[in-house]
């Protein structure tokens, strides 16, 4: 059954000047890690879509955004590069009890194109 459905674009330019601390409190360590070796251009897009991510999941959630940053969600890639959900233990019994559920997961869906990110999220129980 689908509990929530969540939506979100971002301009990637957004996060070519962002502070080291600002970067730092809104991603993960693993995120922050993978973006090391991405030149400028891709830094800003790769984390435009994580930012974006964070957005959709907190509309598909019910959650205030600002609870999803740093590790409490983390972006990660399957072997195939497909984008999966990883929730801190705090997240996921928060929605577990917020939706009445024992189980859920999170569809996701990343792209960005110059200027844009854009996330969908759809959680599932």
């Amino acid at each position: 059954m689908i509990l929530g459905v969540g939506c979100d674009i971002v301009e990637n330019s957004r996060f070519t000047t962002q502070e080291h601390d600002v970067i730092s409190r809104i991603f993960s360590k693993e995120e922050l890690k993978e973006s090391e070796g991405i030149c400028k251009t891709n830094k800003a897009e790769f984390f435009g879509s994580r930012f974006a991510m964070r957005e959709a999941l907190a509309k598909a959630s019910r959650i205030p955004v600002f609870m999803l940053n740093g590790d409490a969600v983390v972006i990660e890639k399957r072997s195939d590069g497909s984008p999966y959900v990883v929730c801190s233990d705090k997240i996921t019994a928060m929605i577990k009890e917020r939706f009445g559920v024992d189980k859920f997961k999170f569809h996701i869906s990343l792209s960005h194109e110059d200027a844009y990110s854009i996330a969908y999220a759809v959680l599932e129980s």
